[in-house]
């Protein structure tokens, strides 16, 4: 408690710079920001190939049929604007159908077309592509970016990629915006050297851009945030980092590092970052962004509640300075009335600004109709294929002595009311909806809606029959020794079991513990009710 006590002065000191800091500097001469953009800036990043998202979402957020409807909403606004794409565009990294030759390959070639073909009529304005697009080489990359009608920064008039990245001066409404691309090394050891070379990268396409009459400069940059924060500090000049190759799904607020704004877009098309851009001479950009605003008084409240908790301790401590602790004190004040003010109106702004918003897709959000049209001729061309490209891939049978799967039907026999309340569950009904949308031979779907799927003795993406639907030995393992001997199943299935198909990508809001509570029902783990008088039956 003494070193407590001795240390509570030096935290108090702490604190009370923090007030320093929190109050608002002395504003220069200032005017209302248009409320009509000149120019607008529309960011697609980290794409992968991702045509829509998985339906086993709690609220899927996504799909190319989405973002071109969204895209035509905001042109019809009347803001001149022009659409880019940063990172992995056409493919995703890995292979996540653990099939790498050139029948599963002719489904991703085709999904990367189909891509292309409908940014194609978007227009976007450029793409940087990333290095998952390199998945299948540089002659299939070549192949498929050849059919794009967008320039592609980094990559020769055939799309073969450039060890050199180009430049790019986009005219949105009369607002000259250059783009340039720009790739990190992704080692540690390597971070700081790399930051310190895309600096001089990126200022030689400044000074290129500003002669070329450019008023706004954007790097699109695929590497970690700790050297794109570095490299966007040391860049004089440099107006907007888009920040491509990120892990996160969703986009964060703008943030500022020196002069130059950071800004994320959400992965995988889950949403679209909108940027409308108030140019009004050369030099740094204000952030006027709700958004931004937002998420600061958010940000505010939890230290306004932290700093209360502390006020209410030190209270007690009749060894804090009673001086500092009335500082704290205003301090709480200050914020309690930051907090209440609410979103101003308009935000103030000298020079240039912008605002940034993230466009989230969700499921209520309408659907191109001639997306969505060419989506499902995807579909049922990749499923056509597919049905007869691997009609003989066959599962492995299982070892001597281990067991194979046999089936849900199998399972009726002595576990009737089990089986009664798995039809009726969406595992039961798994297989269903992708043979109503032609998707049960896909390689990204099928293997979640199936039993056993490349399991010894399981199922493959054609040899499933008994095995569709997501079964009773998905969760308890095949049953073939079962039917020997009741004790060889597994009663209780282990979180690893779920999560291979139930991850961040299929299932965001998956928690393993509430999810399995909620699948022991009366006549699965639970007793089956029984008339009164009857003996009581459980089926396990």
């Amino acid at each position: 408690m003494r070193r407590i006590a001795a240390f509570m002065p030096l935290v108090l000191c702490g604190l009370l710079a923090c007030t320093e800091a929190d109050r608002p500097a002395p504003k220069p001469a200032a005017h209302a920001t248009p409320k009509k953009p000149m120019a607008r800036l529309v960011v697609i990043a980290d794409l992968q190939g991702y045509l829509e998202p998985c339906g086993c979402q709690a609220r899927p957020l996504g799909g190319i049929d989405r973002a071109t409807a969204k895209l035509s909403a905001l042109r019809a606004e009347g803001v001149p604007m022009a659409v880019v794409s940063a990172g992995d565009l056409m493919f995703e990294a890995g292979d996540a159908h653990r099939r790498s030759d050139d029948k599963a390959r002719t489904q991703e070639v085709w999904k990367a077309q189909t891509m292309v073909q409908i940014l194609n009529d978007v227009p976007l304005a450029l793409a940087m592509p990333g290095p998952g697009d390199l998945r299948f080489g540089p002659e299939t990359f070549a192949m498929v970016a050849k059919a794009a009608r967008f320039p592609m920064l980094g990559t020769d008039a055939g799309g073969r990629p450039r060890p050199e990245h180009d430049l790019k001066v986009l005219e949105i409404g009369g607002v000259k915006v250059a783009v340039f691309g720009l790739t990190a090394v992704d080692e540690p050891a390597t971070q700081d050297a790399s930051a310190a070379a895309l600096s001089r990268v990126a200022t030689q396409r400044i000074v290129a851009a500003r002669a070329a009459g450019a008023r706004v400069t954007v790097a699109m940059l695929q590497a970690k945030a700790r050297v794109a924060r570095r490299m966007a500090g040391a860049t004089a000049g440099l107006d907007f980092v888009i920040l491509a190759g990120r892990e996160e799904d969703d986009a964060r607020p703008p943030s500022r590092l020196g002069d130059t704004q950071i800004l994320t877009s959400a992965r995988h098309g889950r949403g679209l970052l909108v940027v409308d851009l108030f140019v009004d001479r050369q030099g740094p950009f204000t952030d006027a962004s709700e958004w931004t605003r937002a998420a600061k008084r958010v940000a505010d409240q939890r230290v306004l509640a932290d700093l209360e908790a502390r006020i209410a301790v030190w209270e007690k401590d009749p060894k804090v300075d009673p001086a500092q602790l009335a500082a704290q004190r205003k301090r709480v004040a200050r914020l309690r009335q930051q907090a209440g003010e609410g979103a101003p109106t308009a935000v103030k702004t000298r020079g240039n600004a912008f605002s940034a918003r993230l466009q989230e897709l969700g499921p209520e959000a309408p659907k191109s109709p001639a997306t969505t049209r060419v989506l499902a001729d995807y579909d049922r061309r990749v499923n056509a294929h597919n049905k007869e490209a691997f009609a003989d891939w066959k599962p492995e049978p299982p070892a001597e002595g281990q067991p194979a799967y046999v089936g849900s039907a199998t399972c009726n026999g002595c576990h009737a009311a089990a089986y009664a309340w798995w039809q009726d569950h969406p595992h039961g009904k798994a297989y269903t909806t992708l043979t109503e949308r032609s998707k049960e031979f896909n390689l990204s779907c099928v293997g979640c809606h199936v039993t056993g799927y490349l399991q010894p003795g399981g199922s493959t993406v054609t040899h499933n029959q008994g095995l569709t639907h997501v079964g009773c030995e998905a969760c308890h393992g095949p049953a073939s020794l079962h039917l020997a001997d009741p004790e060889n199943i597994v009663a209780a299935p282990e979180e690893a079991t779920c999560v291979g198909c139930h991850n961040e990508e299929h299932s965001a809001e998956f928690e393993f513990d509430p999810y399995r509570t909620r699948l022991i029902v009366p006549g699965h783990g639970l007793p089956v009710p029984t008339p009164a008088g009857a003996p009581e039956t459980s089926t396990p």
